[in-house]
C-alpha cells in the first residue's frame, strides 16, 4: 500500500444503490424473521420485541456501519485509490441460534415457572442481552490473536469454508424462495444473471440489480390479483418512536447467562472464523483489510448493542466480492444506517420488508452466493481444489440440519430424544447430520487445513490440525450431539451416546497418526 495525501476518496457511486438494496433488506429480514420466530414460535410478547429487542439490536448495526465507514475512508487514504467499504450487519445463522437456543427456550421455561407473559419476556430478553455481551467479550479477546491465527490457516481453507456457507446457506434458501413464486422469481433472476454474469447491458446503462428488484416488485403486485404470484402483504404500519436506552439489567441474570456459555461460545466462534474468511476474500479482491481491525469493530458493535438491549450478533458480511463487483464504495453503509436505524426505531421493520417481496431480492442473494463461492477457485492453485471442496461439505450438512430440526416435521425435543435412543448398531442419519452440521465453519476450515498441509508435505502441521479437530470434537465445540450445538463434558452425556465423542476424537487422531507414519516412508520423504 502507498499513502497519497492528495487523493480524494469518491465514497459514493452508482454501485452503492444496488449494494444498499441488498444489505438493507438482509438486515431488516433478519430482524423481522427474529420477531416472527419469537412471536409465533414461542408466543413471546410483541411489545417486548418492538420496544426493547429491535431498537437495541439496530444500535449495533448503526455503530458497526459507522466504524466500517471510517475504516473504508482510512483504507482509501492509505491505498491512494477508491476502495469498497466492508459491508456489516446482523449475522443470520447466530441470530437464529440465539433465538431458538437461548431467548425462546428461556421465555418458555420462565413462563412455565409462573411468571406472566410480559415478566417472562423481560427476563428472557435480559438473558439474551447478557449472552450477547458475553459473545462480544469473546470476540474482543480473540481479536488480539486474529492476525496470528489467520496467518496459520491456508487461503484455500478459509475461502473453501466461506464458499460452503455461500452455496448451502446464502445460495440455497434464496433459490428456494425463487421457486415458491417462479413467475416473479425467474424474472428477477434473469435480469441479475444476464447483467452480472453475461455482461448484458440494459437500456440507459441502468444497473441490473435495482432494475431486477423494482421491476420484480411491480410485476409481483400486478400478477397477484390474477393468482400468478404471492399474496399482497399487509402494508399498514403504526409509527411509534422507540428510542433505545442503555440498560445493564442483564447483570442480574449472571447465573442464567453462565448456563448458556456452551451455546454462546460456538456462535461467537462462528462469527470469528467467518470474519477471517471475509478478510481473505477482500484481500483477493484487492482491498487489504486487517482482520484484527474488523474483529475489534465487531466486538465493540456487539457489546454496544448489548448495552442498549440488543440480542443479535453483528458481523462483517461474507458478500464482499459481490459488493466490490457492483462498484460499491462506502455510501451503501450510510444508507444502511439510515434505513435500518430508522426502521427499527420507528417500528417500520415489518412494513419495509413487506413492501419489497422476498422473491425479488432472492436472486440478488443468489448472485452474492455465486461471487463468494467462486473466490476459492479463482484465487487458489488448481491442485488445491480438493481442499476447497472438502471444506464445503459441513455447510451442506448444516443446511440439511436446519431443515430437519426446524420443528415442522417433529418437535425438536422429541427429535433429540429419538436421536439419542436410536444409536445401535450405528447412530441414525438424523444424528449424523446434526453432528456434522454443528460447528460447520470451523469444521470445514480445519478439514481443509489438515488436507492442505498433507498435500504440501507439511506433515507435522497436518498432524496438529487433526489433533485440534480431535479436541474440539471431544468437547462438542464441533460435532456437538445436541441440536442446540451446546458444549459438554463427554462423561456427562446420556449413557447411550457417551462413547460418540471418543469415537470422533479417535477418528481424527487416526488421520494424524497415519499421516505421520506415511511421511516416514521413503516414497514420501
Amino acid at each position: 500500500m502507498s499513502s497519497n495525501t492528495n487523493f480524494k476518496y469518491h465514497w459514493f457511486a452508482s454501485g452503492d444503490i444496488a449494494a444498499s438494496a441488498t444489505i438493507v433488506f438482509d438486515n431488516l429480514a433478519v430482524l423481522t424473521f427474529m420477531a416472527l420466530i419469537l412471536q409465533f414460535g414461542y408466543h413471546f410478547p410483541l411489545e417486548v420485541i418492538m420496544s426493547h429487542i429491535i431498537p437495541g439490536t439496530v444500535v449495533g448495526v448503526m455503530v458497526g456501519n459507522l466504524l466500517c465507514l471510517w475504516l473504508g475512508f482510512r483504507l482509501a487514504k492509505k491505498a491512494g485509490r477508491n476502495v469498497t467499504a466492508m459491508p456489516f450487519g446482523l449475522d443470520a445463522p447466530s441470530a437464529i441460534g440465539f433465538v431458538v437456543c437461548i431467548i425462546g427456550p428461556a421465555f418458555s421455561y420462565l413462563y412455565t415457572q409462573g411468571l406472566d407473559s410480559h415478566a417472562a419476556g423481560i427476563k428472557a430478553w435480559q438473558i439474551g442481552v447478557g449472552c450477547l455481551f458475553t459473545a462480544g467479550i469473546i470476540k474482543l479477546i480473540f481479536s488480539f490473536f486474529a492476525n496470528r491465527l489467520k496467518a496459520r490457516i491456508p487461503q484455500p481453507a478459509l475461502l473453501g469454508a466461506i464458499g460452503g456457507v455461500a452455496i448451502a446457506l446464502i445460495g440455497f434458501f434464496p433459490l428456494n424462495s425463487i421457486f415458491k413464486v417462479p413467475s416473479v422469481g425467474f424474472l428477477s433472476l434473469t435480469i441479475v444473471m444476464l447483467t452480472m454474469f453475461a455482461k448484458v447491458k440494459l437500456p440507459f446503462r441502468l444497473s441490473g440489480i435495482p432494475v431486477a428488484i423494482v421491476l420484480g416488485t411491480v410485476v409481483y403486485y400486478l400478477l397477484s390479483p390474477l393468482g400468478l404470484s404471492g399474496a399482497i402483504p399487509n402494508l399498514t404500519a403504526n409509527i411509534t418512536f422507540l428510542l433505545p436506552t442503555p440498560t445493564f439489567a442483564f447483570m442480574h441474570e449472571a447465573t442464567s447467562i453462565i448456563n448458556y456459555l456452551p451455546v454462546i461460545f460456538p456462535f461467537a466462534l462462528l462469527v470469528i472464523f467467518g470474519t477471517m474468511s471475509v478478510v481473505e476474500s477482500a484481500d483477493c479482491m484487492g482491498d487489504e483489510y486487517v482482520v484484527r481491525d474488523l474483529m475489534l469493530i465487531d466486538g465493540v458493535a456487539t457489546i454496544v448493542s448489548s448495552f442498549f438491549g440488543g440480542v443479535l450478533q453483528t458481523t462483517p458480511y461474507a458478500g464482499f466480492p459481490a459488493y466490490k463487483k457492483m462498484d460499491a464504495r462506502a455510501g451503501f453503509l450510510l444508507i444502511n444506517i439510515v434505513v435500518v436505524g430508522m426502521g427499527g426505531i420507528v417500528g417500520l421493520v415489518g412494513f419495509i420488508v413487506n413492501l419489497v417481496p422476498e422473491v425479488t431480492v432472492a436472486p440478488v442473494l443468489f448472485y452474492v452466493a455465486f461471487e463468494i463461492a467462486m473466490q476459492g477457485f479463482m484465487h487458489s492453485d488448481k491442485k488445491h481444489y480438493p481442499v476447497i471442496l472438502f471444506a464445503i461439505f459441513p455447510s451442506i450438512a448444516r443446511l440439511v440440519e436446519i431443515k430437519i430440526t426446524d420443528g415442522s416435521l417433529i418437535p425438536v425435543d422429541k427429535l433429540q430424544e429419538q436421536m439419542f435412543a436410536n444409536v445401535l448398531p450405528t447412530i441414525s442419519d438424523h444424528l449424523a447430520i446434526v453432528v456434522l452440521g454443528n460447528g460447520f465453519i470451523v469444521t470445514g476450515m480445519l478439514w481443509a487445513t489438515m488436507l492442505y498441509f498433507a498435500m504440501e508435505r507439511k506433515w507435522m502441521k497436518s498432524f496438529v490440525s487433526s489433533c485440534v479437530l480431535a479436541v474440539l470434537a471431544f468437547f462438542g465445540i464441533i460435532h456437538s450431539l445436541y441440536i442446540s450445538g451446546q458444549l459438554y463434558l463427554p462423561w456427562s452425556l446420556p449413557e447411550s451416546v457417551r462413547n460418540i465423542p471418543y469415537e470422533l476424537a479417535l477418528g481424527y487422531l487416526f488421520f494424524g497418526v497415519i499421516t505421520l507414519l506415511l511421511s516416514k516412508t521413503s516414497a514420501n520423504r
